[in-house]
């Protein structure tokens, strides 16, 4: 088998990933943290306005439908199947509905005695987490690209605080936990 020639070794190990520390994510997810918490102050709080619930079909329509995943599944049965929906309609073939991705399924039961208020909170910290996680994701990548720590911050809000980005975390949440995943692929 040929060897590599230097030139293709060297152009080869310029664009590997390097390394990253736990101190990147010790200290980009603070950071993101509290950016978050300043970039969408004007959602969350005045808290009993309850802008935080979701514009669009997030409170009218995915809201409910994770209500009735949540209702079911501590009532111990599997959704698979709307009767609340026209004259009944599929619920776990649909995929907007995520019943088995693991996070939903997690913030699902981890739901006690569900509400639809409940639930609402479990969505909104499942949304932050997602958010949180695409921020030091993206973080991560840019310093194993070999940004610096001013760099990758810049990367992160880029992607993070988008205009595409934001709106998807007030009303399109299943868009939202998709775009979370990017920075990982």
């Amino acid at each position: 088998m040929p060897q590599p020639s230097t030139h293709e070794a060297t152009a080869a190990s310029e664009y590997a990933l390097r390394p990253v520390s736990w101190s990147d994510v010790l200290v980009s997810a603070p950071v993101l943290l509290l950016c978050m918490l300043v970039v969408y102050w004007t959602v969350l709080f005045p808290f009993d306005e309850l802008r935080w619930l979701g514009i669009g079909d997030a409170n009218t329509e995915a809201g409910p439908m994770a209500f009735v995943m949540d209702y079911s599944i501590h009532q111990g049965e599997l959704p698979l199947w709307n009767p609340l929906t026209y004259c009944g309609a599929p619920y776990a073939a649909n995929p907007s509905r995520s019943l088995f991705y693991p996070p939903n399924l997690l913030r699902s039961l981890l739901t006690l005695n569900p509400t639809p208020y409940k639930t609402h909170v479990g969505l909104m910290l499942l949304v932050g987490a997602h958010i949180l996680f695409a921020g030091v994701s993206a973080f991560l990548f840019a310093r194993a690209n070999g940004l610096s720590r001013p760099g990758a911050f810049v990367a992160t809000f880029t992607f993070i605080f988008a205009s595409a980005f934001l709106y998807r975390s007030l009303g399109h949440w299943r868009i939202l936990f998709t775009l979370s995943w990017f920075p990982l692929t």
